[in-house]
C-alpha cells in the first residue's frame, strides 16, 4: 500500500487570529491560544512589549492595518476588546456571507463572547460555544434559527459539504423552518433528509406555488423558482492531455464536458491524472483555479482499474496503459461510477465519475484519508 503525499498551496487559509489591546485581554488571548492549535495571537505593541517572543504572537502597530492584512487569511477572528471596535475595523473588508471569516468578540475580562458575523457558513457560533468552553464565558449568539433551537438551513449545508449556488435564497428556506411552514426537499441521495426529519422540519416531494424548496443535486436542470440551489461535492474529473496544453484549454473542454451532459461543475471535488503529469503546468494551474484537490497516479493503479469503456491503444503506446482519464477518475472516486466515459475536446481528454453518497468532503481530511491507499495528493483548495 503506498502512503499519500499531500502538497498543500498557500491559498488554504489559516486557523484563528486572536487580536488583543489590553493586558487583560493578552492573558485571555493566552489561554485561548493554549487551547486552540493554529491559532496566531496578534497583541498590540504597547501590550506585547517585553512579552514572551512566540512564532504564535505578532506585535503590531496598528489594529487597523494588521487586520487589513490579515482579515482574509484567516478562517476566524477573535477579537479581545469592544464590539464597537471590532465592528469598525472590519467593516471595510466585509463581502458575503459565503466567503467572510467567523468574527467573534470577546470582553477583555472573559464575561460575554459574541457571535458577530458569519455565524453558520463562517463557523462564528460553533467558535464562540467553544471559547466560552475554555473560559466559562456566556455565549451570545442572535441567529434567528439558533435561539429557537432550530437547524439553519446554511449550517446544514456546510455540515454536508454541500455548495450554496443561490445564497440569497438561504433568509427564505430558514424563515420557512422558523415558521414551521412546510418546504419541498429533492435531495435523492438523502444528505440532509436525516437531519430535516430530526429536527422536525415538515418537507414534501411537490413543488409548490409559494412556499419555499431545497434541491440537492449535482444535475443541471430547471428548479422551480425559488428554490435554494444545494450542490454535493460528488464528481471526479480524470483529465489527460497533450504535453503544454494550456489552462485555458483544460477548463473550456473539462466545462463543455459538463454543460454537455448537464452536469452541475460546482460539484466536482476532485480532478485526476496520471503521475506523468503531476508538473503539466496548465493541470497545476486549472486545479488552483478551481481550487480543487488533484490527485496523480502511477500506471500500475490506472492499468488495475476496472471498469474502463474506452481503451486506447495509442495511449498504450506512449504511456503504457490503456486508459488515463477514465481510470483515475474511477480511482479518485474510491471505485465510484463512471458516469461520463472519455470525451475527446481538441489536446484534451475528459471523464467524469460520482463518488459513493455520503460524498465526504476532502480526500486530504486525516479521518478519511486511508479510503485512498495511493496517489499524489495536492490540495489546491482555497
Amino acid at each position: 500500500m503506498l502512503n499519500i503525499s499531500v502538497m498543500a498551496s498557500g491559498n488554504n487559509k489559516r486557523t484563528v487570529a486572536l487580536w488583543v489591546v489590553s493586558p487583560d485581554g493578552y492573558r485571555l488571548g493566552k489561554t485561548i491560544a493554549a487551547a486552540l492549535p493554529g491559532a496566531v495571537l496578534f497583541a498590540a505593541e504597547s501590550v506585547a512589549q517585553g512579552l514572551d517572543e512566540l512564532e504564535t504572537e505578532q506585535a503590531f502597530s496598528s489594529l487597523g492595518s494588521a487586520v487589513a492584512e490579515h482579515f482574509q487569511t484567516f478562517s476566524g477572528h477573535v477579537f479581545v476588546m469592544s464590539a464597537g471596535i471590532a465592528v469598525r475595523v472590519i467593516a471595510p473588508w466585509i463581502r458575503s456571507k459565503t466567503t467572510d471569516p467567523a468574527v467573534v468578540v470577546l470582553d477583555d475580562l472573559g464575561k460575554n463572547c459574541i457571535s458577530l458575523l458569519s455565524g453558520h457558513l463562517g463557523g462564528a457560533n460553533a467558535l464562540t460555544w467553544t471559547i466560552s468552553g475554555i473560559l466559562g464565558a456566556r455565549p451570545v449568539i442572535s441567529t434567528a434559527t439558533d435561539i429557537r433551537g432550530l437547524p439553519a438551513i446554511d449550517a446544514l449545508a456546510k455540515a454536508r459539504g454541500l455548495l450554496i449556488e443561490n445564497p440569497e435564497r438561504i433568509k427564505t428556506v430558514n424563515m420557512a423552518i422558523i415558521n414551521r411552514e412546510s418546504i419541498r426537499v429533492h435531495d435523492p441521495y438523502e444528505l440532509m433528509i436525516p437531519d430535516l426529519q430530526q429536527a422536525g422540519v415538515a418537507m414534501r416531494v411537490q413543488a409548490g406555488t409559494s412556499s419555499p424548496g431545497i434541491d440537492i443535486d449535482d444535475r443541471l436542470k430547471s428548479a422551480p423558482e425559488g428554490e435554494l440551489i444545494l450542490r454535493p461535492r460528488s464528481l471526479v474529473a480524470g483529465i489527460g492531455c497533450n504535453r503544454g496544453t494550456d489552462k485555458e484549454e483544460i477548463l473550456e473542454a473539462l466545462s463543455r464536458v459538463c454543460l454537455n451532459f448537464q452536469l452541475a461543475r460546482a460539484s466536482l471535488v476532485f480532478l485526476a491524472s496520471v503521475d506523468l503529469k503531476q508538473d503539466e503546468a496548465g493541470l497545476l494551474a486549472l486545479a488552483e483555479t478551481l481550487g480543487l484537490e488533484i490527485a496523480f497516479f502511477n500506471k500500475q493503479q490506472l492499468s488495475d482499474v476496472q471498469g474502463i469503456q474506452t481503451p486506447s491503444k495509442k495511449v498504450e503506446h506512449w504511456i503504457g496503459v490503456q486508459s488515463v482519464c477514465e481510470a483515475a477518475a474511477i480511482l479518485a472516486a474510491d471505485g465510484g461510477q463512471l458516469i461520463i466515459p472519455k470525451q475527446r475536446l481538441g489536446n484534451v481528454t475528459v471523464a467524469l465519475a460520482r463518488r459513493r453518497p455520503p460524498f465526504l468532503s476532502s480526500a486530504l481530511d486525516p479521518e478519511i484519508s486511508n479510503i485512498f491507499p495511493g496517489g499524489l495528493w495536492r490540495s489546491c483548495r482555497k
